[in-house]
């Protein structure tokens, strides 16, 4: 796991602006170490004060779909938001029709209270709840599974998963010719 302090990172627990959060991305990126293996990076937001939906959308988005163009080994979570932050969040979330795992994490490093924050459309939510129960699912899978449920094809499910994974919520990994998803981090649970 990575941790990033970002009242450290920022030096100050206002965190404002799209151009603020362009810079704090810029910093996190430039810190990441080169050829790590699969790992979690954790946004902390234990000692922030307020964080406006400009700043996170520039950071946490920004990070979010860095990690998944260059470094799909990382995933990322918000971790420690308080009230104003975690409200900031959902509403930039619900505006820009996305969503990220949130979760506490204790000086210790471990994380708990894992959750999806933002909207998930219906169909996303039952893929995610599949994919919880089974702890590891591909496309063929969840199509033979739910198959009298849904009448979507494996492309349909790939295609699902493909969005959950792109959201940051699932991680994607190869198995052969196939890909095998998992959520991002153990005893996920989705809903704000």
């Amino acid at each position: 796991m990575m941790r990033v302090d970002l009242k450290d990172l920022a030096g100050t627990d206002i965190l404002s602006g799209a151009a603020n959060g362009t810079t704090a991305l810029a910093r996190v990126v430039a810190s990441l170490p080169p050829g790590a293996e699969e790992s979690i990076i954790v946004l902390d937001f234990r000692h922030v004060e307020v964080a406006t939906s400009s700043f996170l959308r520039e950071l946490g988005l920004g990070l979010r779909d860095y990690c998944n163009r260059s470094r799909p080994e990382l995933g990322l979570v918000v971790a420690n938001p308080n009230a104003a932050v975690l409200e900031e969040l959902r509403d930039m979330l619900t505006e820009k029709r996305e969503a990220m795992v949130i979760c506490q994490v204790d000086a210790r490093g471990r994380l708990s209270g894992a959750r999806v924050a933002g909207p998930l459309e219906e169909k996303q939510r039952f893929t995610l709840d599949a994919v919880l129960k089974l702890r590891e699912a591909d496309a063929a899978e969840l199509f033979k599974r739910y198959e009298r449920l849904d009448s979507i094809g494996v492309n349909g499910w790939n295609n699902r998963l493909a969005a959950l994974a792109a959201k940051g919520i699932l991680r994607e990994r190869r198995s052969g010719r196939t890909k095998r998803y998992r959520p991002v981090v153990e005893d996920l649970q989705h809903g704000t």
